[in-house]
């Protein structure tokens, strides 16, 4: 997510940044390994 609000200037905000993570994560629930680490998203992002 942290990603997503440095490259996409429409994504600045947590709200928006947030419900575009959270429709990356449903269409792509594998497409990097390290994602089934971690099950939740920190407050720090």
């Amino acid at each position: 997510m942290r990603w997503m609000r440095k490259k996409f200037k429409r994504l600045r905000g947590r709200t928006k940044a947030q419900a575009a993570w959270n429709q990356a994560v449903v269409r792509r629930p594998r497409f990097f390994a390290h994602w089934t680490w971690i099950t939740y998203v920190p407050r720090v992002w």
